[in-house]
């Protein structure tokens, strides 16, 4: 899927997000209640667009956007700070960009959101189409002429849904998977589109509709079909403290077009998606808290197995923070957005001293070596000293072998 201009392709609404954290409860009315936590960032499709770009995925976004102070911050953060191409979007004069204020309580949220209609009939959004191996949608009621398009030109074709404020549900929403690759609505979407009381039961139901269907149950981790490869997976959700669910939905999809994107069986994919959306529901803002990653850097690559196991699965990881050895790392994220990778075992001594949450990576287990070189210039380095008597503690304790001709003598440890 490398000979497209971009990877993927996004079209829907793109929100000013204000999120509001550390409530004991929802205002009453009459009341003032105080949040210990606040952020604001683009919402609604960019919370995809921004986890996607962060990904290293190459993502283009239609949507209108407002001429005012909302619009503007918007726009400016996603093409200058996060590389999201917004050739196919339009500015609107005098129309006020969407607003939305989420208020989280008790690990869930309530939202509240201002927008008035929007300044172009969704049918004529996109104007036209990029050249992308992926495209993504928010399925409503009202079906795209562009689906059938993009369908038409080789795209593969992702969607979602979001909560009906009516809740009728209409089966007809599902008529337009027609032309869909993958639908992926969270268990209570689910259920409520296929008239079903369990998410597995949904699941089969989408699964007939679609190629590969998928079903995220929130801490209860995700369902998936595969219909083209014949696989069926769950996999559970990792053990986090959530903070924020704002976005999380949409950091999962940005992991699973990833590992379609690189062709991984569907078990990866799922995990994979299931990582990204628990590392964004420990911070603030679905966007925000899309996966920056802070890296230790060394003069050889080949120091660093995670990141090598990373690019060579097509991953290139958004560093915005950088050391010199991965032991400051998992003090130097503390109370940020920011997830790093580091030798399991200075993780976990670390990680109730620094406050961290340990996840095993996507990857799976990779080799780490370690070497020191020694030269007689710093042969009082305090370091050196000391870790050259532990080795030569450690070689005078190991049974006596095979006398080489080139052997060192006992003590002599560089």
């Amino acid at each position: 899927m490398d000979d497209h201009t971009f990877d993927l392709f996004l079209t829907g609404t793109v929100f000013f997000d204000v999120v509001f954290t550390g409530l004991s409860s929802l205002p009453l009315r009459g009341t003032e209640v105080q949040a210990s936590g606040m952020g604001s960032c683009p919402g609604g499709i960019a919370n995809l667009a921004i986890a996607a770009s962060r990904l290293g995925i190459r993502t283009s976004l239609a949507a209108a956007f407002g001429d005012d102070v909302y619009g503007d911050f918007c726009w400016s953060t996603l093409t200058e700070q996060e590389g999201v191409d917004l050739t196919y979007a339009q500015r609107f004069a005098d129309w006020h960009s969407p607003v939305t204020v989420s208020m989280v309580v008790e690990r869930d949220r309530a939202l509240l959101t201002h927008m008035h209609p929007a300044p172009v009939p969704g049918s004529e959004l996109p104007a036209a189409l990029p050249d992308a191996a992926i495209g993504f949608a928010h399925l409503d009621t009202e079906p795209r002429e562009w689906f059938k398009q993009a369908r038409a030109a080789g795209m593969l074709l992702f969607a979602d849904t979001g909560w009906d404020e009516e809740e009728k549900w209409s089966p007809e929403l599902l008529e337009q998977l027609t032309d869909f690759y993958c639908f992926l609505p969270n268990s209570d979407e689910a259920m409520a589109y296929t008239r079903t009381d369990d998410p597995n039961d949904a699941l089969h139901v989408l699964a007939d509709r679609v190629p590969v269907a998928v079903v995220t149950c929130g801490g209860q981790g995700a369902l998936a079909i595969d219909s083209v490869t014949g696989e069926q997976e769950w996999v559970p959700s990792l053990p986090v403290n959530a903070h924020d669910p704002t976005g999380a939905g949409d950091v999962f999809g940005a992991g699973f077009v990833l590992g379609t994107l690189r062709g991984w069986p569907l078990r990866q994919r799922l995990a994979f998606a299931n990582l990204c959306a628990a590392l964004s529901v420990q911070y603030v803002g679905g966007s925000l808290a899309a996966l920056p990653h802070a890296a230790a850097r060394f003069p050889d690559p080949g120091s660093d197995p995670a990141g090598m196991a990373l690019l060579q699965r097509g991953i290139t990881p958004n560093v915005v923070l950088t050391t010199g050895g991965w032991l400051p790392l998992p003090f130097l994220i503390v109370g940020t957005g920011l997830v790093a990778a580091v030798p399991e075992r200075l993780a976990r001594r670390t990680a109730a001293a620094a406050g961290v949450t340990i996840v095993e990576p996507p990857f799976g287990t990779v080799e780490l070596v370690e070497a020191a070189w020694w030269h007689p210039l710093h042969a009082t380095d305090l370091a050196l000293t000391w870790l050259r008597g532990i080795v030569a503690d450690v070689a005078a304790s190991l049974p006596p072998v095979l006398s080489l001709p080139c052997q060192r003598q006992a003590g002599d440890v560089t």
